[in-house]
Parts: structure tokens; sequence; C-alpha cells
């Protein structure tokens, strides 16, 4: 077949399934082994455990070397996780140009560590900064904003916090490995307008209030001044741990804010995984909390591939989930 005939949607196909083949491979190789991408909080109540951040038995299951993303039905999702990536690569152009020291990215700075259990647990930071000296000067969680309601969390000063977790975990572990505190920042980019009308315009700012400079305003017909579009912007946040707590602000900005994410509450995490892939139990369904601790208005549950699953089979045993779940991902 002469290749100026190869259809350019059949390129796309081919090159998205050799990408997602080549992403299956490497992650083989990493069964037995928690991730810092799939991250998560445990907190101890009364009568058990109450679990936030990435839902405790997708991170089972990624620890057993199950993919669910053969469940999802909308494969289009690549699309905005790939941009994700890009949004990493422009960030190192940016900065290359102007940071005199290296730039490090993911493999070329992991952190790894071991529970009580010894079992690994490994992550790799989007960047971090090193002087002439080779010593880390700062790392970079970096996040594209991907929704509307996304730019309006963040705008509001109000990051994410599994972002938070994530980004958390870098920095203790980072400067545990280092021997000296790694400060770590939050960095949020949009790439696009987002525009904003009717009901959505009261959850952004109005023109005047803090953050009102990423968005654009028009007058309506009473002469009031309205949101027409959130712009492209970027935004970051300060980290550090308290006593083991984490605290967050903005950057540039003076007061600190207390969070629900501690050392303790990640490392319990982990443990916890590891604990329930070992003794074969699902656990109790995940929470969704606010870096606050306040419950959001919306559950993981309802946009999980496999929240049918867990509702049909939960209550017949770990082994019979885990057999249903390997075959809706094989047959998706």
């Amino acid at each position: 077949m002469k290749l100026n005939l190869i259809p350019t949607t059949t390129l796309l196909e081919a090159g998205t399934k050799a990408l997602a083949d080549k992403a299956k491979v490497e992650e083989s190789s990493k069964v037995g082994t928690l991730r810092g991408g799939t991250i998560g909080l445990v907190e101890p109540v009364d009568g058990g455990v109450e679990i936030s951040g990435t839902c405790h038995r997708q991170a089972v299951l990624r620890f057993l070397g199950v993919d669910i993303k053969g469940a999802e039905e909308d494969s289009t999702r690549d699309l905005m996780f790939a941009a994700g990536r890009t949004n990493e690569d422009s960030w190192l152009e940016v900065l290359s140009a102007s940071w005199p020291g290296k730039i490090l990215r993911e493999e070329e700075v992991p952190i790894k560590w071991a529970t009580v259990n010894g079992t690994p647990v490994t992550g790799r930071p989007d960047i971090v900064l090193t002087d002439l000296d080779n010593k880390f000067v700062r790392g970079l969680e970096l996040k594209l904003v991907s929704s509307l309601w996304t730019a309006r969390t963040v705008l509001q000063g109000k990051p994410k916090t599994g972002h938070l977790t994530q980004a958390a975990h870098y920095m203790w572990k980072l400067s545990e490995q280092a021997g000296y505190e790694v400060p770590f920042e939050l960095w949020y980019t949009s790439r696009v307008d987002w525009h904003v009308m009717g009901w959505a315009q009261k959850h952004f700012p109005k023109h005047g209030e803090a953050n009102a400079d990423y968005c654009e305003y028009s007058t309506n017909k009473e002469g009031v001044s309205e949101i027409k579009k959130v712009l492209p912007f970027t935004k970051g946040f300060e980290l550090r741990f308290t006593k083991g707590q984490l605290q967050f602000r903005e950057i540039g900005g003076k007061k600190w804010v207390d969070t629900i994410i501690s050392r303790d509450r990640i490392q319990q995490y982990y443990e916890l995984v590891e604990d329930l892939a070992k003794q074969k139990q699902l656990g109790p369904r995940p929470i969704n909390l606010d870096y606050s601790g306040q419950r959001e208005n919306w559950k993981q549950c309802d946009f999980c591939p496999l929240a049918s699953t867990c509702e049909e089979y939960e209550s017949k045993g770990f082994e019979t989930w885990l057999e249903r779940v390997k075959t809706k991902v094989s047959t998706t």
C-alpha cells in the first residue's frame, strides 16, 4: 500500500493503539508496586476507616496489574490525558528559556519508599528545578484545567484535594531522599477560553473581585457587568508541612490554609491498599472530601466505569468482584 493512501484516521487509530499497548507493557512491569499517581487519604473512625481520594479499589486493581481503562466506554478521554502531558512539555519549553540550573523531569527524579511490610511505593514529580550545584530548589506539580468547573474552583483559590495530596506526597518523600526540605508548588494551567453563561455566571468572580483579571466581562441590557468568559491563565499554590499537616497558599498570597492532608493519612492509604489486596477485601466505598474535610456535592462512584460492577458484585466477595472486573475490562 502506498504511504500517501493511508487515511489520517487510520494513522490516528493505529498510533493511539500502539501507545496504549506500550503503556500496558510498562504497567505490567510494575505489578506489586504502589503508585504515586494513585493516591488518597485514610482516617480511622469508629468501626473502621474513612477513605477519600482515588478509590482504593481502583488502586488495588492497579497494584494487581488490572488496567481499568479498558472498562471506560469513552476512549476520547485519552485526548484529555495527552493534553496534560503536552502541558508539561510546554512548561519545560518555557522554563528552559529562563531557568539557569537543571530541570529534571519524572523518571530523572523518581521517589521510592517502602511500606512497613516492604511493598515499594514509587512516583515521579513532574518537574524539579536544581541549582548549579545540582541541589533541588523547587518541585512543580502541573495540572491542566480540563473543565469549566475546575477553572471555577481554582479561581476561587481552592485547589483540588487529590492534586494537593499528590504534590504533598512528592514533596515529603523527595525531601526525605534529599536530606533537606524541597519546597513544592502546585500549578494549574488553562489554555482555552471557557465561556460562561446563564446560571453558571454566579459561580465566577464578579468584575472587580479577586481573580477577575482572569476573566472577560460585558455589560447586559440592564447596564450590569457580567462575566462573559474565563481567559487562559496560570495559577499556582505554595505547599508546606506544619507538624506533618499540609498547608497551602496562593502564590503571592499571605494566608496559609490548613488541610486534612497529612503524612500519616497518605502512608495509611498505601498500607490499606496493600492490606486489602493481600487479604482479598474490598473495603468501604470511598467518600469525597475537599481539602478542609467537607463532603463534596458529588460522588466518585457516579463517574466510575466500575460502578455497576460494584453495585452488583461487591456483596459476593472480592474474588467474584475481581473476576467480573477482569471480564468487563477484556470485553469492553
